[in-house]
């Protein structure tokens, strides 16, 4: 079975993975990249990054042969030259979840509060089990 977006896929997940290990600075001002033919273009949302990406071809380069001569992925891309320019629309980052405050229950303060009587039976086997590892 042929999936011709997969080679787009590959692309993407080989550009993800190439911004992923710039230096962190790098990572908050990054809106996203593209490539087309043997040019990377890097939308970014500070004008001084841009330059600074510019004058780090070489660095993008080499991370790209580590990712190539590590991994074996991204073997089609080859980098010569380096875009980048200034998009003013925020970053849409997605949002954080809820954070989920939980606790560990000792193993003394369960309750049993199943009316099936195997599941009941179970249970406290179960429970019996636990209380003999600590």
């Amino acid at each position: 079975m042929n999936f011709p977006y997969k080679f787009i896929l590959t692309r993407h997940r080989c550009l993800n993975l190439l911004i992923s290990l710039l230096p962190p600075i790098y990572h908050k001002y990054i809106n996203f990249s593209y490539l087309k033919g043997n040019t990377l273009f890097i939308v970014t949302t500070h004008q001084g990054i841009n330059r600074e990406l510019l004058f780090k071809l070489k660095m993008v380069q080499s991370i790209l042969d580590i990712i190539q001569t590590q991994k074996k992925i991204c073997l089609d891309i080859k980098i010569e030259k380096l875009v980048t320019f200034t998009d003013n629309a925020p970053i849409k980052r997605p949002t954080t979840s809820k954070i989920i405050k939980f606790y560990i229950k000792n193993v003394k303060d369960f309750e049993n509060k199943a009316t099936n009587p195997t599941i009941k039976e179970k249970f406290e086997e179960i429970k019996e089990i636990l209380k003999q590892r600590n």
